[in-house]
């Protein structure tokens, strides 16, 4: 799992982002920040806002998440081109973690060459499945889960 940086991140701009910058189907916004971790590197983070304010939602303990390697521009981030592809590769995490509402996808940092998607699930069972399918779909992505009952990795990973 992709280490954050959490008291390192230094804020250098906030927005709103349609959430079909980041995955599919649902007008709802997600919230967006820029920084820096404590090497100057780009660290963009996004969250879904309601998450944020329902976090933690008991049962849903499980946290799981997917590192995928991505092309980077001279910063660390995705080029244009990459950014591109990887709108769709949160779409295809997204829709699979919510399927049977087995998950929900709250948070999405990308760093040094890595997007890593980051939801929450009451499942362990689901889990097993949902990894193989997500690592035969998309090559060089990685799976990783941990306990994580108070969201921590959600709430400490935003400004």
């Amino acid at each position: 799992m992709v280490e954050l940086p959490f008291p390192a991140l230094r804020t250098t701009s906030e927005s709103v982002v349609p959430l079909a910058s980041i995955a599919a189907d649902t007008g709802d916004d997600w919230r967006e920040a820029m920084g820096e971790d404590d090497n100057s590197l780009p660290v963009q983070v996004r969250w879904d806002p309601l998450a944020v304010a329902l976090a933690p939602v008991a049962g849903f303990d499980l946290q799981i998440a997917i590192a995928v390697p991505l092309v980077a521009g001279p910063e660390g981030l995705p080029t244009p081109a990459e950014e591109y592809r990887l709108v769709g590769v949160g779409e295809q995490v997204r829709s699979s973690m919510e399927r049977d509402e087995r998950g929900r996808l709250v948070l999405v940092v990308t760093t040094a060459g890595v997007r890593e998607y980051v939801g929450y699930s009451d499942d362990d069972a689901w889990l097993a499945g949902w990894a193989a399918e997500m690592t035969s779909v998309l090559p060089g992505a990685q799976v990783m889960s941990r306990r994580d009952p108070g969201w921590t990795t959600l709430l400490h990973s935003i400004p």
